[in-house]
Parts: C-alpha cells; structure tokens; sequence
C-alpha cells in the first residue's frame, strides 16, 4: 500500500521515490511506535507545522498533531514538508534564477534534480537522520573530499546554491562517487546522536 502511494507520486523521479523507500525501511517500515509513524516523530512534525512548512497537515488535522492519526499519504507529505526545509536554500537560489514564466520550486522539489540514484539516496538519508544543519555540513565536507584545496566550499551547515550545485557536479561525475560516499559516511559516524544500528545504516549509503 505505502509502496503504491510513493510510486505513483508525480512529483517526484525514481531515484528519489527510491531514496524515501529506504528511509522508511531504515526507520523501521511503516510501523507505529509510540508517538512515531514511519520515522516521524511528534516533535517533527510539530516542528514542520509551528515553522509553515506543513501547513496541509495543519488544516487538515490542526495544530498539535500525533503522527500516528495521520494516513500513508500524509506521511509522504510530512517527509516531503521535510526536505522542503532541509533544501530551502537550494529552492530559493533555484527560484531567483528561473527563467520568468517557469513554476517555482520547493526544496523537496529540488531532489529530483540531483541527478544519480546512490548520491540521492545518501543525501535523503544524511538529512533526515543526521538533521539539517549536521547533514548538510556532513555533505559539504564530503564535497569538499572530491575537490582540490582552492575549489573548496564553505562548511557552514544548509545546503544552499553553492552546495546544491557542487553535489550535481559530484553526482554527474562517476570518478568522484566513491571519496564522496565514503567521506559522507565517516562524517556520519561521527554524529553524536548515534543510535545501535545506525553504523549498519551508514555503511549501506555507502554502495559496496
């Protein structure tokens, strides 16, 4: 069922409906535990609605919200809601340089133009399960791996243009797959928010 409802998404290119499939199994499948739904806990989502990132789950269900009352298909907004916050500044760097006439996009929309399935994936996962801010500078130094001393990027957390950019060229350029991947997952298991089994989880980002 849940399956179905990511498949049949439109918004959304097959590397990144891939990505949510494994966060979700990485979280346990679609199972209820508590006050957690698939990896969304209460306070995420409190949090998606209280900064506006969520507000059709808001009208829909109110202020204060127990992700477990919501269906599959809210869960996926609730994820999308996400990573429209996690890549707001990917977004708005996209819109102020589109073309006049061509919709604007949101950051969940930005996924889909990273480019390559295994590069995706990771950086859904290191975003979810490693935060905005320690994901994104996760990302940034696993960028700054694949590049020489005097290309580096600012390691600054959020991924903005600048980041955004750097990750489609790694992500275009199989050479540099590998120092980024295994880059990223040594940032990862520095997180001090590690929990048993997230080793296993940021060795399998790591495509062997």
């Amino acid at each position: 069922e849940m399956n179905r409802v990511i498949d049949e998404n439109s918004r959304h290119n097959d590397n990144v409906k891939a990505g949510f499939h494994a966060i979700i199994a990485a979280e346990g499948g679609w199972e209820k535990d508590g006050t957690t739904y698939a990896g969304i806990t209460k306070g995420t989502l409190n949090d998606l609605i209280n900064t506006g990132y969520a507000n059709g789950i808001k009208s829909r269900y109110g202020k204060n919200v127990d992700p477990v009352a919501l269906t599959k298909e809210d869960i996926l907004e609730a994820y999308e809601n996400y990573f429209d916050d996690a890549l707001k500044g990917a977004a708005r760097g996209y819109n102020q340089r589109k073309e006049e006439g061509e919709p604007a996009r949101k950051g969940s929309d930005m996924l889909s133009d990273i480019g390559d399935a295994e590069i995706t994936a990771a950086v859904m996962d290191t975003l979810f399960r490693n935060g905005p801010d320690y994901g994104a500078k996760y990302i940034q130094n696993a960028i700054n791996a694949t590049l020489p001393n005097d290309s580096k990027i600012d390691v600054k957390g959020g991924v903005g243009s600048e980041t955004f950019l750097n990750l489609k060229d790694v992500a275009m350029d199989h050479k540099r797959h590998s120092v980024f991947l295994d880059t990223l997952y040594k940032q990862r298991e520095t997180f001090r928010g590690n929990q048993p089994g997230d080793s296993i989880r940021n060795d399998y980002y790591r495509f062997k």
